[in-house]
């Protein structure tokens, strides 16, 4: 082959490579199937247009059709077509309320139990389908939705299903609100929802959000986009919704109590009283079911600590000093309600740098607020008041024979859940090692601490019976152990 007929070949396919770039991309279509399909003799005389009975017009466009089957199908043409009325014997009906596009698949489906549309016309094919009553067609269609539902579609499909009450749509875009709240807020649909849809959706206890200043912060978006602004009366409830016990005291004194719609009358009164600032952080309040664990900005307390300990690197890293068996406290107790994770990592255990194990008795979990004597204590008695009111573990490493397990009041210990010894509980390798994410995952709701490993949770390895008020608490136990308290980002 020549060389320029070989440019010539290269050339064509450059062009054609163009041309289908350029092309527009046909739109997807999609498979509604589910139906019941007539025999196929009867298709095809639909199909040919023979012994046709019937008109159906949409938009001018005529279908013709057989109306035995479209009574059998649709409760609206049962109805056109056997009332019994004079009407009813007309040959011909016209739909002001269905689209012919909608129409040609929908008897489709009917004659042949499948159809296929475009998936930016479902909504389209669904209004028809729900006006002309064809019910296996309506829930194939609402199947299809529901696998399509998003936080950003959700608000938009929610209303559509109330306006042609299809039930199962209502509830899926509900739970897709919930589930999404935060994005669903986000949404240009949010700011339009109606007064009741916005109080049904803030009131459903399913309501998942990552923060509840986020709630707030929707409330006061929707608000401050209507027209007429909501008086007093229709924004109380709306705001009573809101969980304030839950939202940072700074963001509750900064935002909220400076926001002018809550000084608008008596509103401010009657959302929060005249004692809420005193109380709103002591009572217990259920966290919604979204809620992450926050992370709490701990350091190391100067006062709670065994006197030879040392603190750097402001209240980060402890560091162990010449009394072994030291123990040192957070200096701030965790939040009293939520979850929460605190992450501790023992950049130093022995002294021998060769071993990545720890060592003996290092102890880490959480003290109750009683526990509050660690000064002028060697070791061994800072370790024996602290087994009073210790949740956590102990004998990490190659100092024992086992982790130990401490569950609170009375020092109870016991051997690591079986599921542990899998984990790597022994003399030659400690269940956390130099360099670990020592994490504890405490839900002050529950009561729980959960261990967790490198960011992941140790399922066997969860205390239960936490007391109100608790400290992180670690020992960095050899001389120059060092253990550092983990800040987010």
């Amino acid at each position: 082959m020549s060389s320029s007929s070989s440019r010539g070949q290269r050339a064509s396919r450059s062009r054609k490579r163009e041309r289908d770039a350029a092309s527009p991309r046909a739109p997807a279509l999609l498979r509604i199937d589910g139906g019941s399909a007539l025999p196929a003799r009867v298709v095809k005389l639909w199909q040919q247009g023979e012994v046709c009975d019937a008109t159906v017009v949409a938009q001018g466009r005529e279908f013709p059709v057989h109306r035995c089957v479209l009574m059998a199908a649709s409760e609206f043409f049962d109805g056109a077509f056997g009332s019994g009325l004079a009407e009813s014997a007309s040959t011909r009906v016209s739909l002001d309320s269905v689209e012919a596009s909608a129409l040609e698949p929908i008897l489709e489906y009917v004659y042949t139990g499948e159809c296929q549309v475009d998936e930016a016309a479902l909504l389209t094919l669904l209004q028809g389908a729900s006006f002309l009553r064809v019910g296996p067609l309506i829930a194939a269609i609402v199947a299809r939705l529901e696998d399509r539902l998003t936080p950003d579609n959700c608000l938009d499909l929610w209303a559509f299903g109330e306006a042609h009450t299809l039930l199962a749509l209502v509830e899926a875009a509900r739970v897709a609100a919930l589930r999404g709240f935060d994005a669903a807020a986000a949404s240009a649909a949010f700011l339009h929802l109606p007064h009741a849809r916005l109080l049904e959706l803030l009131q459903d206890p399913r309501l998942e959000a990552s923060r509840e200043e986020s709630v707030h912060e929707a409330v006061l978006a929707w608000a401050k986009a209507q027209r007429p602004a909501p008086d007093e009366e229709a924004l109380l409830p709306l705001l009573r919704t809101v969980r304030y016990p839950l939202v940072a005291r700074d963001f509750f004194e900064q935002t909220v109590m400076a926001e002018p719609l809550l000084h608008s009358g008596t509103l401010a009164i009657k959302l929060f009283g005249s004692a809420f600032v005193d109380v709103a952080f002591g009572p217990r309040i259920g966290r919604r079911p979204g809620f992450g664990p926050s992370r709490p900005q701990l350091t190391w307390s100067s006062t709670h600590k065994g006197d030879g300990i040392v603190l750097l690197d402001a209240g980060l890293l402890a560091i162990g000093g010449e009394s072994e068996g030291e123990v040192v406290r957070s200096a701030e107790p965790l939040p009293a309600t939520g979850k929460h994770l605190v992450e501790v990592v023992y950049e130093q255990g022995l002294a021998s740098a060769a071993t990545t194990n720890l060592g003996a008795c290092y102890f880490t979990g959480v003290v109750s607020a009683d526990v509050d004597t660690f000064r002028e204590m060697d070791g061994d008695e800072n370790l024996a008041h602290l087994a009073h009111g210790f949740w956590g573990i102990d004998d990490i490493g190659d100092g024992g024979e086992t982790t130990g397990v401490r569950r609170g009041k009375g020092g109870e210990e016991g051997a690591p859940p079986a599921a542990l010894v899998d984990l790597g509980t022994s003399q030659e390798r400690g269940l956390f090692v130099r360099g670990d994410r020592l994490g504890l995952l405490v839900d002050m709701d529950e009561r729980t601490l959960t261990f967790h490993r490198n960011g992941d949770p140790i399922p066997s390895l969860v205390l239960g019976g936490l007391p109100e008020e608790v400290y992180v608490v670690a020992t960095p136990y050899n001389t120059g152990s060092r253990v550092r308290i983990v800040q987010s980002d």
